[in-house]
């Protein structure tokens, strides 16, 4: 976290018994470093790990389905599951009206929005 950040966290919002503090992510090696084993400010503060796994290959049907209103076949539903990971966030950038190799590509080569853009920066948000 930069200084700023935990000044205002360990000079008064650690102090208010009705704000907690959470963080959320899919880099777990970047989630380790950064939080569980920072020597920094947040030192000691970690009370719970809550590991969440991806969707199951049904899961993501259902979500595809039920959610955002897309419906896939055996095969194109294996290879979103492949490309995404069962990840909820990343399934719910898929549109309905675009053919899931477009939005998959658009998805990974987006340079401003992409999912490799997204796991880039995440040093960015605490150096």
């Amino acid at each position: 976290m930069k200084k700023i950040e935990l000044k205002f966290w360990n000079d008064w919002a650690s102090l208010k018994s009705n704000l907690k503090f959470f963080v959320c992510g899919s880099a777990t090696t970047w989630m380790l470093s950064k939080f569980i084993g920072d020597k920094g400010g947040i030192y000691g503060r970690v009370c719970r790990s809550l590991w969440l796994a991806p969707f199951t290959l049904k899961e993501t049907e259902q979500f595809l389905k039920d959610i955002k209103g897309i419906e896939l076949n055996r095969y194109q539903l294996t290879k979103a599951y492949m490309i995404l990971g069962g990840i909820p966030y990343y399934l719910d950038m898929l549109a309905k009206d675009i053919p899931l190799d477009i939005t998959t590509y658009g998805l990974a080569h987006n340079l401003h929005s992409g999912i490799v853009q997204s796991e880039v920066t995440l040093d960015d948000l605490f150096a």
